[in-house]
């Protein structure tokens, strides 16, 4: 009996020991000291004390020495960094951009319109009615010396016989 209860004795020593290692080791791992606090919803706003985040009212987070990694990347002002673990949760790949071919159709919707840029206008000057207008609907691509429309104008009508018995008699 006595045998017994010195190994039940001894059982729990090691047990109380091995707890005790392992609490020791957990502690050492531990980060250094606190290096500034952050808003958790806002990280770009810092603080050199423990408080409140003054926008949304949220305790400030610590951030301890080993745990800056964002800080020893020295990252611009605008960027964002997100520690890998996070990155696994929220299902994030990176990868090295590239040229690589699409193998897969990809199916949307849009909506096409007319560039502005190669749009004329044609103003005429003068009083008169279209009388033919060629099968050209919007948006077709036309060639040059293509006809689009007839224009008729009394004003223009003896304009044009001058310039053409002109053309006759020189």
């Amino acid at each position: 009996m006595r045998k017994q209860g010195a190994i039940g004795v001894i059982a729990i020593v090691v047990a109380f020991l091995a707890g005790y290692g392992i609490r020791a080791m957990r502690t050492d791992r531990t980060p250094g000291h606190v290096l500034y606090y952050v808003d958790p919803m806002h990280p770009s706003y810092r603080s050199d004390k423990p408080g409140i985040a003054p926008d949304c009212g949220m305790p400030l987070v610590p951030v301890y020495e080993g745990q800056a990694l964002a800080d020893r990347l020295q990252l611009a002002p605008s960027a964002v960094y997100i520690e890998p673990e996070r990155q696994k949760l929220a299902g994030i790949r990176v990868q090295t951009a590239g040229k690589n071919i699409l193998h897969r159709v990809i199916r949307t919707t849009g909506r096409v319109q007319v560039d502005e840029n190669r749009l004329y206008r044609l103003t005429a000057a003068t009083e008169g009615y279209v009388r033919w207008l060629g099968p050209n609907p919007a948006g077709t691509l036309v060639k040059k010396g293509e006809v689009l429309a007839t224009f008729f104008s009394v004003e223009l009508r003896g304009v044009e016989s001058g310039y053409i018995s002109a053309l006759s008699v020189g």
